[in-house]
């Protein structure tokens, strides 16, 4: 228990999201470690920096890991030449809102919704002030004015 929490202590000093290596052939302290680490990664039985990058491990190769949300990063994975390039995406519309909102029943209540850097409280008490709220929602998305 001492190392488990001491352990816990060094990653949040420095390396909290990137990754940890435990050797041991006691299923439950992995499982333990796995569960309890805030870390991306962890490694059983293998070198760190082999393992880290996918050489001895079945992780993705990669010699860019990234540290998640843990440690202030977009993405937990292992970087791949997929994630480093921009790749423009096109959505064509393949449902119309009443397709979403039919057959949703509004519970009465408040909903914090972002408008730029703001956010305000918007009252919802029927599947028709979902419907507005939605409307309003896709046309600040697409730049209209609402």
């Amino acid at each position: 228990m001492n190392a488990c929490e001491k352990c816990i202590e060094l990653l949040v000093n420095e390396g909290k999201g990137h990754t940890l290596v435990i050797h041991s052939k006691n299923e439950k302290v992995i499982k333990e470690f796995a569960l309890k680490k805030p870390v991306s990664r962890v490694l059983v039985n293998t070198p760190a920096t082999l393992g880290g990058i996918g050489a001895t491990t079945n992780l993705f190769p990669a010699l860019t890991l990234g540290c998640g949300a843990a440690g202030g990063g977009l993405t937990s994975d292992n970087i791949s030449p997929m994630n480093l390039i921009n790749i423009r995406k096109v959505g064509y519309g393949v449902r119309k809102l009443e397709d979403i909102t039919s057959g949703v029943r509004a519970e009465a209540g408040t909903v914090a919704i972002g408008t730029g850097c703001s956010a305000k409280d918007v009252s919802i008490d029927s599947v028709q002030d979902l419907h507005e709220l939605l409307e309003a929602l896709l046309k600040q998305l697409n730049g209209e004015k609402i």
